[in-house]
């Protein structure tokens, strides 16, 4: 009961930052401010992307998109408390991910994760120890990174996954869409402000919500 309402939690703190972006842009807009960062996000996203769809780096069956694939399964095991006990991948042939026993929630999030998060995010908690002239460049980083998941993601045949299969392929395809416009509006609201600030204020003005 424990750990279903941890991943409950969990779930709620990542669809979180949809929730307060979309209330932002009806209530306020979406303004860039002059922020180089976010501009270069932007680029970055969209150059990736297109250079990631034309080139062998975004095939779902190579090394790279398949390790990602499975840490991605790791990380949010570890997050919901499961007990990783090993990890396989391999080029051409994918890769699994083995844990412990979790909740249904938990099981939902572990499985679906590689569809809405990519390790390479994590390069933001790096943000309040960088100089300010290189963390301009990290929305560019962090671009590429969302350029390459989406590359990879429109590449691999989603509806015939056995991950969607978790729940019904709707609900998954559902979760999958909401969960990626999520991190997005939280990537933005992080690099609009110095440190981790941007992600502080979203949780923060969230809470004052409620």
């Amino acid at each position: 009961m424990l750990r279903f309402a941890w991943s409950s939690a969990l779930w709620l703190m990542i669809l979180i930052p949809l929730i307060i972006g979309i209330e932002s842009t009806f209530t306020a807009g979406v303004h860039l401010n002059g922020c180089f960062a976010c501009l270069l996000w932007i680029c970055g996203a969209m150059v990736g992307f297109v250079l990631f769809r034309l080139t062998n780096i975004a095939n779902p069956a190579g090394f790279l998109p398949i390790l990602l694939h499975e840490i991605s399964h790791v990380i949010f095991a570890i997050l919901n408390l499961a007990r990783v006990k090993g990890l396989h991948a391999s080029e051409g042939q994918g890769g699994s991910v083995l844990y412990a026993s979790a909740s249904l929630a938990a099981r939902v999030m572990i499985t679906l994760a590689p569809y809405f998060f990519s390790p390479i995010y994590l390069i933001i908690l790096l943000k309040p120890l960088m100089k300010p002239q290189i963390n301009q460049w990290l929305g560019l980083v962090l671009g590429l990174a969302l350029g390459l998941h989406m590359a990879v993601l429109l590449r691999r045949p989603t509806l015939f996954q056995p991950d969607l299969r978790i729940v019904t392929p709707i609900i998954s395809m559902t979760l999958i869409v909401l969960c990626n416009l999520s991190i997005i509006f939280l990537m933005f609201s992080a690099l609009r402000h110095p440190g981790l600030t941007g992600i502080a204020r979203l949780y923060l003005r969230c809470w004052r919500m409620l």
